[in-house]
């Protein structure tokens, strides 16, 4: 059989990228306007980081079970699907908040949001492996990951531009944001179908055929992987760059004067 990418993986790479990207854009929406949303909302600073916490908080709970939904099932495209759908009621959820000033309904929107970065944030190297030649696969994921990173600095211009100091122009930013969501959903689904025409490459393609195996193995073999002292170092090494990134991203408008 042929072997070999398509120019469709370009269309597949751009549909994920949106959708990272606005997944980051979503979780710090607030942060950029952290007393003006504490005033809109009548609660106070610390509720408004929890809204960008609640990211780092739910991603433990739902990143295994969506690795291995991914990985065994084959059903990578499902589940940026599912992830874009959970992502856009999110946002409507967040959106309705602005009516009633229902601080938690909003939180209830951006736990949504914050579940479907469950999926996306470890799926660049899947999609690279699905879509792309073996030669390619290191730029697929790094614009991948690139996208990820575009999504704050959207948000850290986007909302000072459009909310005031007041907390007027949350409702219009809130509703451009989920109609942005419903846009990429659909984006996702006509884009990223269930697999290419033909594999990548002979290594995707003898991918294809190997059983994922069950949760109870996914589970043990991240356990043993774990176990090794380089990993858990990688692990602990990255676990405190990306905590200050986040940790700064949360709370920049308190630090700069």
């Amino acid at each position: 059989d042929a072997v070999g990418p398509t120019r469709r993986r370009f269309a597949a790479l751009t549909a994920f990228s949106a959708l990272s990207a606005l997944n980051n854009v979503l979780w710090l929406t607030f942060a950029p306007a952290r007393a003006a949303s504490a005033d809109y909302w009548h609660v106070d600073g610390d509720a408004v980081d929890w809204l960008s916490m609640i990211y780092m908080a739910v991603y433990p709970v739902v990143f295994a079970p969506a690795s291995h939904y991914v990985e065994a099932d084959g059903a990578l495209h499902k589940g940026l699907r599912v992830a874009a759908a959970a992502q856009a009621v999110g946002a409507l959820l967040r959106w309705a908040s602005c009516a009633s000033r229902s601080f938690a309904l909003l939180v209830t929107g951006q736990a949504l949001c914050a579940a479907a970065q469950g999926i996306t944030l470890g799926a660049p190297p899947r999609i690279a492996a699905t879509w792309f030649a073996e030669n390619e696969l290191g730029t697929a994921t790094g614009f991948g990951v690139l996208a990820n990173q575009i999504g704050p600095a959207v948000a850290y211009f986007l909302t000072p531009a459009v909310v005031a100091s007041t907390g007027r122009g949350f409702s219009r930013l809130l509703a451009g944001q989920f109609f942005a969501t419903v846009l990429v959903l659909a984006v996702v689904v006509a884009a990223i179908p269930a697999r290419p025409s033909r594999p990548p490459s002979t290594l995707a393609a003898g991918r294809d055929a190997v059983d994922g195996g069950t949760f109870a193995e996914f589970w043990a073999s991240l356990r043993d992987i774990c176990r090794k002292r380089s990993i858990r170092a990688l692990c602990l090494g990255y676990a405190l760059a990306v905590g200050a990134l986040y940790a700064v991203s949360t709370d920049l408008e308190v630090l700069l004067p």
